[in-house]
């Protein structure tokens, strides 16, 4: 039989797990075959040792919490859209703008496959 603070420690490694995976903790639950109520009872448990520790350790210590970020990405096409596209055809260089006329440069790549 396990001892109680290697099945605390098992615990903590699960709580920490779940606070950076972004999930829910059901969904962390279910990822990880875990009870969610046996979770949920185990993380109120360890926050209670954790508050109690807190309280005989020296006051000048400060808690450092972490919060979940979400990072919006932006499409790489809206980051390069003001630098015009360039393709060399043997001595030809031709710039495409963000504006560019689908139907011109069909027409200037026939032109210049003709050459």
């Amino acid at each position: 039989m396990e001892s109680k603070s290697k099945i605390q420690k098992k615990w903590k490694v699960l709580v920490d797990k779940w606070q950076v995976s972004g999930l829910t903790q059901k969904e962390f639950c279910l990822a990880n075959d875990v009870s969610l109520r046996s979770f949920q009872k185990n993380k109120t448990l360890l926050k209670k040792l954790s508050t109690k520790g807190n309280q005989n350790s020296s006051k000048t210590k400060t808690s450092v919490k972490f919060l979940p970020v979400s990072v919006k990405e932006t499409p790489i096409i809206e980051k390069a859209c003001d630098t015009p596209i360039k393709i060399q055809i043997n001595q030809y260089l031709v710039l495409i703008n963000k504006d560019f006329d689908s139907n011109a440069l069909k027409s200037l790549f026939q032109v210049i496959n003709e050459l």
